[in-house]
């Protein structure tokens, strides 16, 4: 199956299988959408990331050595009490951890709120990763050391709603790669903090969108690109 997809890469310090693992995510998670539309005539990316699981953790399971849901770890917090919390995601591929928080949000493509919006949600999510260190969960798994990564996963579900019976389809124009770059400069720019710098942003471009169309009470929508924007951050 062919898919179109493209990425942008700001890791400083590049790490091969990091990349792979996660354009491999990307584009079974394509495979994954694809194949639920043709049941349910729906995605599960139109909405929360809990739904998004329905199609997550499939994938996750098919390109790693298994997986662990809402994992619970306790984190001492600046007042010094214990409190506990869970992780989205924990999984484990060619011996190396990922704590993965999974985080959703919309952008409208005919609209221009994506910079001041994307920026507020991605800083969020970087800040529910900001706990999981080494001192904090280190009790909980073996061997963890800073070849293992924590890891806010952004998914952006792009739609197009229907105005006056028709699509406004010169919205459609950009290609995969340049919907990447435009997603990467909303999250990073003068005023973004290098700790909140995407460390990727991978986008699908679904073909021909139309085809996908869905039909709501108040209007139709098509969604012609899926992005995930991700911070990677070794386990310190």
């Amino acid at each position: 199956m062919d898919l179109d997809i493209a990425w942008v890469n700001n890791m400083d310090e590049k790490d091969k299988g990091l990349t792979i693992f996660l354009k491999e995510i990307m584009q079974e998670f394509a495979k994954e959408e694809l194949r639920a539309f043709k049941i349910w005539k729906n995605f599960h990316f139109v909405y929360s990331e809990r739904s998004i699981m329905s199609s997550l953790v499939p994938v996750l399971h098919s390109l790693t050595d298994g997986i662990w849901l809402e994992d619970p770890f306790s984190k001492v917090d600046i007042n010094t009490k214990n409190c506990k919390r869970r992780i989205d995601v924990v999984t484990s591929r060619n011996k190396r951890m990922f704590f993965i928080e999974v985080k959703h949000f919309f952008d409208r493509l005919d609209k221009n709120y994506l910079y001041r919006y994307a920026q507020e949600r991605f800083n969020k999510t970087v800040e529910q990763i900001s706990d999981i260190t080494l001192n904090s969960i280190g009790d909980n798994y073996l061997d963890l050391d800073n070849n293992d990564y924590k890891i806010a996963l952004m998914v952006v579900t792009t739609f197009l709603r229907k105005r006056g019976g028709s699509y406004n389809m010169d919205a459609l124009s950009p290609t995969s790669q340049e919907y990447a770059n435009m997603l990467n400069n909303a999250c990073y720019d003068e005023n973004c903090k290098i700790s909140t710098k995407p460390s990727y942003v991978i986008t699908w471009k679904l073909d021909k969108p139309e085809k996908y169309e869905i039909n709501y009470k108040n209007g139709s929508e098509i969604y012609p690109f899926v992005s995930f924007i991700v911070k990677a951050e070794r386990l310190s």
